[in-house]
């Protein structure tokens, strides 16, 4: 896992990934432990069945100071099309809402990154994750999911950023 966040790390830290919210939030071929996150077969009920939903309580910008418009680790728009990429190359997401017989409703619940003067960066994301059948509203589950990143050294603004993306990238990760 240490190696893991040390790769994260060195991706999210990169200045253009910084200027540009372009490292993506999809925690695909990563090695994740005890388990990385899967394409399914097609015999799995949930094989291309899901639609998801817009995150609902989610701020524009999150991160260390975003309320300002500084380091904001990621935009709501990017956490959005990273978990859709990833339900969609885990062959989870549906074509269409008509083929779908799943609902994916995450929910923010926040985000503790705070910007300190120091030589570690600690963030943690807290999201809300519910499955439901769309034909009768049964939930299939509901799922309150806490992940956090850490680092040590280098630029602070950067580190900063970097440990508020791979903390969104492994809830992601950990809901799928």
């Amino acid at each position: 896992m240490r190696r893991l966040l040390v790769l994260l790390c060195a991706i999210a830290f990169s200045s253009s990934a910084q200027a540009k919210d372009d490292v993506p939030l999809v925690p695909i071929d990563l090695p994740f432990a005890p388990e990385a996150p899967a394409p399914l077969p097609p015999t799995h009920p949930l094989y291309h069945r899901i639609t998801l939903s817009s995150v609902s309580d989610m701020p524009a910008t999150v991160g260390a100071s975003a309320t300002m418009g500084l380091m904001a680790a990621a935009k709501r728009s990017s956490f959005e099309k990273g978990l859709r990429d990833t339900l969609d190359r885990l062959n989870m997401l549906a074509a269409s809402d008509a083929d779908a017989r799943f609902r994916l409703t995450p929910k923010w619940q926040g985000m503790d990154a705070p910007f300190r003067m120091s030589f570690s960066s600690r963030a943690t994301v807290r999201m809300a994750w519910s499955l439901t059948r769309m034909d009768n509203g049964q939930e299939i589950f509901q799922r309150d999911i806490a992940t956090s990143a850490e680092a040590k050294g280098g630029d602070g603004n950067r580190r900063s950023i970097g440990v508020g993306r791979v903390a969104l990238m492994a809830n992601i990760a950990s809901a799928a």
